[in-house]
């Protein structure tokens, strides 16, 4: 960092020195005269940084030539035939270097002060394009340009800057933080006579915006998109997404969508029966019902008697208690559980109830842009309500909301805000006891092992799961041809690391539910998750090969660039042979074959 600007100090100095001299040459003046340069360059945006420290958003100095052409036509102006014809020819050739498709002469007639010439990374990339002598005509701007991770679905995350503002995502959110705080300057003057001698009279360095380090782990961002970008096409499905959420704090390890917007935290779907087992909970904690409670499923049931309207299940279920109904998803013993809610709490109880989980609020996740849901207050509730939403009907939530509310019976009861920020403070509140907490978890283990989650199921792992599939409503409709497919769980699940929601929306391959599409994609996920070690930090040395072995083209590109070795890349995906051997000396060339995973 120190050398870049030093570097950038240097340039400056160079330009002042250059321009001074022909300035002198062209337009002698009075004798201890000093000309004076006061230069600017900007501060740097912060940072934003995965996990581990992995460069996700970062602002580079960028340099913008421009051709002064009012300090070109005044020297002109003073030349004789023979100075100008040589200025003219430098001038065709400068058109040339830079690609310029103006011919000289209209050049020339050109009514703005700069024409632009071209931006670069590297200073030199300009000198060497401006023939010798030319130099003083050409000004060149120290400004900065964003460079970010676009892909699997972190720019979703990310969010943009546009003229130096963030604009969604975290860069909106953060924006006062990450924003530079205070302009660079430079000061440089020099004494004309008796001697020609630059002095520098200022540095101000700028003062850089401050980084941001997420939650977030690429790796298993990478690793999530992939899996849902697969299950998305096997499907056929018209999108899909998945959060991976530390049960205990609440941070967000990874959030995809295959949606180019943050679906996760603007979206809407409808949980169906992954909310169930908030609606069990909430029976057990109010005593509306208890485990004794029976139900005899027949695969239907009118809940309002003078209201022809009938809520359907899968099939009859027959005699159900109340952890068979969980288990195995019962419509009607749901229906028949908020009957007995609404007699004990009544309609404004349940709202409350479900409001505590965080349903109609926003979460507060640390993203612009995140929506409240759709939940009406319960005064505009119809008369079938209460029994729609016991099982994830009339109630539209985002992802997030659904991921931290049940994530709630995982973690002892206790709910815990969702985060993208790796150093945040924990926000928790206790919603459940821990006994109906434990209890409804000891259910969710079951419907992996022998009910609607049988697909979760990893061998040698404990999983507590609960499926859910809702059929999408269509201008005022629900649609039978049309469906979100759910699956929400925790592993290991006597003691949860990792709560997972995985959503497929609008499959169109034949099987559509939640237990079929979306539970065993949850099932890889796990798998994903327990080969991932922790790897060790990519060290990186001169002169010796550093290890590329299952990096990613966007991490090759990345060390090729700013660590200045020659890799010579071979396909697509992640680095599967490298040559010569991590830890060989002074390599000329690296060659790398990538395979997609």
């Amino acid at each position: 960092m120190r050398n870049k600007k030093a570097t950038l100090i240097f340039a400056i100095f160079l330009l002042f020195v250059l321009y001074s001299i022909v300035h002198l040459l062209l337009f002698p003046g009075g004798k201890n005269f000093t000309d004076e340069w006061l230069y600017s360059y900007p501060p740097k945006r912060g940072n934003i940084v995965d996990s581990k420290g992995k460069p996700l958003a970062t602002d580079n100095y960028v340099f913008k030539a421009y051709l002064d052409l009012k300090f070109l036509k005044s020297v002109l102006s003073k030349s004789q035939d023979e100075q100008k014809d040589e200025v003219l020819r430098q001038l065709r050739i400068l058109r040339d270097n830079f690609a310029v498709e103006t011919p000289t002469s209209s050049i020339l007639n050109y009514h703005n002060r700069f024409l632009f010439l071209g931006e670069f990374k590297e200073k030199d990339e300009i000198i060497d394009r401006v023939p010798p002598g030319f130099l003083p005509f050409v000004s060149i701007e120290v400004t900065t340009k964003r460079s970010k991770t676009f892909e699997y679905s972190l720019n979703t995350i990310l969010g943009s800057v546009i003229d130096g503002k963030g604009v969604g995502g975290v860069e909106s959110f953060f924006n006062e933080k990450l924003e530079g705080k205070k302009v660079g300057k430079i000061a440089v003057a020099m004494a004309r006579f008796p001697r020609m001698i630059p002095i520098l009279k200022e540095i101000i360095p700028p003062v850089n915006g401050e980084n941001v380090t997420l939650s977030i782990d690429y790796d298993m961002q990478r690793m999530l998109y992939l899996e849902i970008l697969r299950k998305v096409a096997e499907t056929m499905a018209d999108a899909g997404g998945a959060i991976i959420m530390e049960t205990k704090t609440g941070k967000i390890k990874a959030m995809v969508t295959t949606r180019d917007w943050n679906a996760n935290t603007m979206g809407i779907i409808e949980p169906g029966s992954s909310i169930k087992p908030l609606i069990y909970a909430i029976a057990l904690e109010t005593k509306a019902a208890t485990e004794d409670f029976e139900h005899h499923c027949t695969g239907k049931i009118k809940p309002i008697k003078n209201l022809d309207i009938y809520i359907g299940d899968s099939k009859a279920h027959g005699d159900v208690d109340f952890r068979e109904a969980l288990i195995v998803s019962c419509n009607t013993a749901t229906v028949k559980i908020a009957e007995l809610l609404k007699q004990k709490i009544g309609e404004k109880g349940m709202y409350e109830w479900l409001e505590k989980f965080g349903f109609g609020k926003k979460t507060g996740i640390e993203i612009s842009g995140e929506i409240e849901g759709l939940f009406r207050n319960y005064k505009r509730w119809s008369s079938i309500d209460f029994a729609e939403i016991s099982i994830g009907q009339g109630i539209g939530v985002t992802p997030v909301q659904l991921i931290a509310a049940v994530n709630t019976i995982f973690n002892g009861g206790i709910y815990v805000r969702p985060s993208v920020i790796k150093d945040s403070k924990k926000v928790e509140k206790r919603i459940l006891s821990r006994k109906v907490a434990y209890e409804i978890r000891s259910i969710l283990k079951e419907v992996v092992e022998r009910g609607t989650g049988e697909l979760a199921k990893v061998p040698g792992v404990k999983l507590a799961g609960k499926t859910g599939t809702a059929q999408k409503a269509q201008e005022g409709m629900y649609d039978k041809k049309s469906y979100y497919s759910i699956f929400i769980g925790a592993f290991p699940a006597d003691d949860p690391k990792y709560t997972i929601l995985v959503y497929i929306d609008n499959p169109k391959s034949g099987e559509y539910l939640g237990g079929e599409v979306a539970a065993p994609v949850f099932a890889n996920i796990v798998r994903d998750l327990l080969k991932m070690k922790e790897p060790s930090p990519l060290i990186i040395y001169k002169g010796v090969v550093p290890n590329l072995i299952g990096l990613s083209l966007k991490d090759i590109l990345y060390i090729k660039e700013h660590f200045g070795f020659d890799i010579k890349i071979h396909g697509t995906g992640v680095v599967a042979i490298q040559k010569p051997e991590p830890g060989s000396l002074n390599p000329n060339l690296i060659e790398v074959w990538l395979k997609e995973p």
